[in-house]
């Protein structure tokens, strides 16, 4: 009697809290995350079925349906956080909902159809200089003002 009331009180310890919060500001608690994932991974896979075959395609619906299984696979959401390991069920669910928001502007864009190739040899993709980048000749520069800076002088404070 004595061990089994020592083991109720362990399985109370060991026992995952009850949490009602996410604590992050934006993210209320959601007690029905688990079928709302549910719910929003099975259509990003209706959704995504309708794509044309790309590694695109391959790669949401992989995403997608790893996440769907874990949540079919388990009904605690501690556990469900852990296998996905992308934050709270209440942020999976604000990342399934935009990810299914962004599937039309990808079928209006067809980005499947770019090819990686040509995307990374136009002269258009990088046409001017990004302002706030150093310049070569930044290292002289610093030098000329600060010696022994650049030299990683030790007695330069």
């Amino acid at each position: 009697m004595l061990a089994n009331a020592m083991l109720r009180g362990v399985a109370a310890r060991t026992a995952a809290p009850c949490r009602r919060f996410t604590h992050l500001v934006g993210v209320p608690f959601d007690a029905g995350a688990r079928a709302t994932l549910i719910g929003l991974y099975q259509q990003t896979l209706a959704e995504v079925a309708t794509l044309p075959e790309s590694a695109l395609k391959s790669s949401l619906t992989a995403t997608a349906a790893d996440r769907l299984r874990s949540c079919e696979a388990s009904e605690d959401t501690a556990m469900i956080e852990a296998a996905v390991g992308c934050g709270f069920v209440e942020e999976l669910v604000i990342q399934a909902q935009e990810e299914l928001a962004l599937l039309p502007v990808l079928r209006a864009a067809q980005v499947w159809d770019a090819e990686p190739a040509s995307v990374l040899a136009s002269p258009t993709v990088v046409t001017h200089e990004v302002p706030g980048t150093l310049k070569p000749d930044i290292r002289e520069q610093d030098e000329q003002y600060h010696p022994g800076a650049v030299r990683g002088d030790p007695g330069f404070h």
